[in-house]
């Protein structure tokens, strides 16, 4: 693979791991740095993007967490779980839930620049343009290299930090409650 390829994989991957309970992105001695500023200024600024979204919505994380102690549910499940009588989310496996609110729809083919993604039932705000959307169909979003799509699920309360760039206690002073 060339860096290009490797870019857009770092790019791609960084995307999705950023939703995942387990978030890190690792090497082996004698092998490429994977590190995001051993590429190109947009590799480096697509990932100080998702990396920033992961801090903010830590406080979300934190409350799926102890949802999960308490029900056993795991943060990231697939559509069917919530959308059990809707034979569209029988098969999905290339999006899924954080939660019950958010839905990523990750690119994971090469060179890929837009997706056909579910919205289950109900209305979806795209969290990129904030546009409502109804559910229940597919619908085509644009991914350039830079976008991930993500959707909230309408009525939702998204609770998250101000933007940070690492992990500090006087940045938690503040907590922020998304409407949707």
């Amino acid at each position: 693979f060339g860096s290009d390829c490797t870019a857009e994989l770092l790019s791609r991957w960084v995307q999705a791991g950023c939703f995942y309970p387990l978030f890190r992105n690792h090497s082996a001695t004698y092998t490429r740095d994977q590190e995001p500023w051993a590429f190109d200024k947009k590799t480096e600024e697509i990932y100080r993007k998702y990396v920033k979204l992961r801090y903010r919505l830590l406080p979300y994380f934190y409350d799926l967490f102890w949802q999960g102690m308490r029900t056993g549910l795991p943060l990231i499940r697939p559509l069917v779980l919530h959308y059990q009588d809707d034979p569209a989310t029988y098969e999905l496996n290339d999006q899924f839930l954080l939660g019950e609110n958010i839905l990523a729809a990750p690119i994971v083919e090469q060179g890929q620049t837009a997706r056909a993604v579910y919205l289950p039932e109900g209305q979806w705000v795209d969290y990129w343009t904030k546009e409502v959307i109804d559910g229940r169909q597919y619908i085509i979003r644009e991914a350039p290299l830079e976008l991930c799509p993500v959707f909230i699920r309408k009525g939702s309360i998204i609770p998250q930090y101000k933007e940070m760039s690492f992990i500090n206690d006087n940045d938690r002073e503040e907590l922020i409650l998304d409407l949707y």
